[in-house]
């Protein structure tokens, strides 16, 4: 697992975060960071990221992993497996049946600690058009031809399954009922039990995500020595830092 400054450091802890049942948000898209069980839960939740690397169950280079680190890794054989959330390391061998089908193999996050079925955490990818652009009718033309269901059939399918459609209908095409794929068919398992990213219900938590709080403290306790304790209170800082700086008044 990654344990540098990587957006994957980000992605792979916000899994973690949910696996140890750190809700760092309420429903309303309030901050619950000042709740004594939530720190204890985020302490929980990098004491064990931080363990793989204390414990050398990771190469001593995953701190200065970019977001292909982990995928080069395994892929020359120097690890035996990696957090691959949108299925890139498979989607790099399709073309190659014996490796993508014998020799690689997709599973899904364990259970809980308590458990508990995982939740996987999901985003969905939405577009935004300024008011200003001066482009907006090109835009909107694009728009309209990539949601047309062949089209968006054809960019997920072409992304080797990375990325999934939004329309339930597409689900039915083979790419994704291909029972003998060990890959998508597991990827597909795991829609079952999901939940939003956070953005969803604060986009402040967007910044989070942006200045990569979680990939710099986790860095820190494995390269600096960082305590625990001190992580933490160093990522409830910032992250308060940021929120406070989202809503302050222009």
């Amino acid at each position: 697992m990654p344990m540098s400054l990587s957006l994957d450091t980000y992605n792979n802890f916000e899994q973690f975060l949910e696996a140890y049942n750190v809700k760092l948000i309420d429903k309303n898209g309030k901050l619950r960071l000042d709740d004594s069980q939530v720190k204890q839960a985020i302490e929980a939740a990098l004491r064990k990221y931080t363990s793989f690397y204390v414990n050398k169950n990771v190469p001593p280079d995953a701190v200065d992993w970019d977001n292909t680190g982990n995928n080069v890794t395994l892929l020359s054989r120097t690890s035996l497996m990696t957090v691959n959330h949108t299925l890139s390391v498979p989607g790099s061998q399709r073309q190659d049946p014996e490796i993508y089908t014998k020799q690689l193999s997709t599973v899904k996050w364990p259970n809980k600690p308590s458990g508990e079925l995982m939740r996987f955490i999901i985003e969905i990818k939405q577009v935004i058009l300024f008011k200003a652009s001066t482009k907006q009718e090109y835009a909107k033309n694009f728009l309209s031809y990539l949601a047309q269901p062949q089209n968006l059939q054809a960019y997920t399918e072409g992304s080797q399954g990375r990325y999934l459609p939004v329309m339930p209908k597409l689900f039915e095409k083979p790419f994704w009922k291909n029972p003998s794929d060990p890959h998508i068919s597991v990827a597909l398992q795991q829609l079952q039990n999901t939940r939003p990213a956070y953005q969803v219900l604060n986009p402040a938590y967007s910044e989070v995500a942006a200045q990569n709080v979680w990939g710099e403290v986790i860095r820190k306790i494995v390269v600096d020595n960082l305590s625990i304790k001190q992580a933490t209170n160093r990522a409830i800082d910032k992250i308060n830092k940021i929120f406070s700086n989202w809503y302050k008044p222009s």
